[in-house]
């Protein structure tokens, strides 16, 4: 989505990661097929994982600052 913001952090807690899952538009779909399962510390490595080939595909922008990773559509 043009206009879509995201920062995520090695020091962010991981139920920040499971509201990220249920917020963004297929997100839960992907870490699905990455089989996270349940436990946080999978589903917040997914979470990266998926943003980060986005990223890599160049469908998202990526900025580091100040320890923080933000990804931008």
């Amino acid at each position: 989505k043009e206009g879509f913001t995201l920062e995520v952090a090695d020091t962010m807690p991981s139920a920040e990661y499971l509201r990220i899952v249920r917020q963004v538009d297929g997100m839960r779909e992907a870490v699905a097929k990455l089989d996270a399962g349940r436990s946080p510390g999978l589903v917040a490595a997914a979470v990266e994982f998926v943003l980060e080939g986005l990223h890599l595909n160049r469908r998202l922008n990526k900025d580091r600052i100040a320890g923080r990773v933000r990804y931008r559509g």
